[in-house]
């Protein structure tokens, strides 16, 4: 009977997503740069940051030779991803073993909010990423309402609530996430002072996919989305997404 409730309500709550504020969401955007990205010619070596098994641009590998290294704490995730060249275990927010001004594009997906220190793991990408590199990063805001609940529950709580409600998250949420300094005030500020050129930010307030499984809330949460995104105050976003590039010089 759980299983039937839950369907009927995601199905209902699709069924009346707005589809222009799901369409606005970062992530999506993230999908369209970092494609444009990868394709540059100029482009020869790519750092995905948290790669886990997948590459989220596995497509694009067949479609022009470049270096593609992946970084991840969990090294059997990495090695079921087929797509990397090269396999770094570590915490991204930690020293990295990897050669100064090396890298031509760094990614991250979904990983930032993750990380323990995120001064630390802004210095490791200024420091691999050649002059003229970018790092293209999308990351939940730490204020958005997800956000704030996954900071104020227990972890086992959102654990079994994820799992038991939420459709799909298995092995792609729950994961522990301390949201330091993501918000995007202060993570533009950590990005210029550390010598990145901050060529394209974007804030997506859409967050009312975690409350598919009861309608109702659903509907109110995007009335909630609705009146954040009117409002445009950047560090109440959902998501935020940033390109920054190191300077020539």
């Amino acid at each position: 009977m759980l299983k039937t409730f839950l369907n009927v309500n995601v199905a209902l709550s699709n069924r009346f997503t707005p589809h222009a504020l799901f369409e606005a969401r970062a992530f999506q955007l993230y999908d369209w740069i970092g494609q444009a990205l990868i394709l540059d010619p100029a482009v020869q070596t790519v750092l995905d940051i948290g790669a886990g098994r997948t590459w989220h641009f596995g497509a694009l590998k067949s479609k022009r030779s470049f270096r593609l290294i992946g970084l991840d704490d969990d090294a059997d995730e990495l090695a079921a991803n087929p797509l990397l060249d090269d396999i770094i275990v570590a915490d991204a927010s930690s020293r990295l073993d990897i050669p100064e001004r090396s890298v031509d594009l760094i990614l991250s997906r979904a990983t930032v909010e993750h990380l323990p220190n995120n001064q630390t793991f802004i210095e490791n990408c200024y420091r691999c990423v050649r002059p003229g590199g970018r790092v293209l990063l999308v990351f939940a805001n730490r204020w958005s309402p997800p956000a704030i609940l996954n900071r104020l529950l227990p972890r086992q709580v959102t654990q079994h609530l994820l799992l038991r409600l939420v459709p799909n998250s298995k092995g792609y949420q729950g994961f522990k996430a301390p949201y330091d300094e993501c918000s995007h005030s202060r993570f533009k500020s950590m990005l210029q002072n550390s010598g990145f050129e901050v060529e394209y930010e974007y804030n997506s307030y859409y967050s009312s996919s975690y409350f598919q499984f009861f309608f109702p809330l659903h509907t109110l949460s995007i009335f909630l989305d609705y009146i954040r995104s009117a409002l445009s105050i950047r560090d109440l976003s959902s998501q935020c997404l940033f390109v920054a590039r190191r300077p020539d010089h």
